[in-house]
This record gives C-alpha cells, sequence and structure tokens, in this order.
C-alpha cells in the first residue's frame, strides 16, 4: 500500500467531514451532491439554497467546511461568510463565483475572512480535489482535529 493509498484509508475510516454547500441553483447543488457522494463518500454535503437558510443549518450543525456562492438574492456569500465567520469560528471559508473580480476577492478576505476563491467553470474533479485538500488539510492543521 503506498503513502497516498494509505493516507485515504485513514481519511475514510476517521469520522466523516461535513460540508456546507450554499448555491440558490438546485440544479448546480444536486449535480456536486452527486460527485461529492461518488468521489469523497467520507464527504457529508449539506446544502442550502440562501445565506439565510445555511444560517440556520449553522445553528443546529457542526460544519467542517463552507463553500458559498457570491450571487444570491437577499444575502450575498460575502454577507453569509462573514456571519458564518463570526459564529464557527476558523473553518475553510470558499466563495464559488463565475465573475471573479480583484475588488470582489479583496472585499471577501477583508469582510468575512475567506481563504479560498474557486471558480464555476472548475471541472467538477478539479471542484472535489480543492474541496477534499482544503477539508483533511484544515483537519490536520486544526489542535482540535
Amino acid at each position: 500500500m503506498d503513502f497516498a493509498t494509505a493516507s485515504n484509508a485513514t481519511r475514510s475510516a476517521a469520522a466523516p467531514k461535513v460540508l456546507l454547500f450554499v448555491d440558490d441553483d438546485p440544479d448546480f447543488l444536486a449535480l456536486m451532491e452527486i460527485y461529492l457522494n461518488e468521489s469523497l463518500p467520507s464527504v457529508e454535503m449539506l446544502h442550502a439554497p440562501s445565506g439565510e437558510a445555511a444560517l440556520e443549518t449553522l445553528r443546529t450543525r457542526h460544519v467542517d467546511m463552507i463553500l458559498s456562492d457570491f450571487r444570491m438574492p437577499r444575502m450575498d456569500g460575502i454577507e453569509f461568510l462573514a456571519h458564518a465567520r463570526e459564529s464557527h469560528g476558523n473553518i475553510p471559508l470558499v466563495l464559488f463565483t463565475t465573475y471573479p473580480d480583484t475588488d470582489l476577492l479583496r472585499r471577501a478576505r477583508e469582510e468575512a475572512g475567506v481563504q479560498e476563491f474557486y471558480s464555476k467553470d472548475l471541472p467538477p474533479e478539479a471542484l472535489v480535489r480543492k474541496i477534499e485538500a482544503a477539508l483533511f488539510e484544515h483537519a490536520e492543521q486544526s489542535p482540535h482535529a
């Protein structure tokens, strides 16, 4: 068994990681849930159609990472992630957008402490790899992991 295989086996045996995916596009959420369930069976995906719904989820569930779309009605992704940062401290926060620009990226870092930005143009396989890396690298660095 090589190191990568051993590492993946260890990850699968550990407690499942929980990803909260926030996007107002139900078709996109359904597609991502299929990819994640097939590619990362040790990750439980919760989803919410809005920032408000996601905040309700955060009141009752522990999550290890939040991935939020930027453009959503009523509360944009940066506003939601800023609220999530206040209540959930140091977990990976990722903004997901079709239209990244320098001002948006700066605002997301300053207002919400966003660490990563993912493009909606990423192939699903690449997105899954990025999610896996963020979840498990954070767990290895966290003193509570």
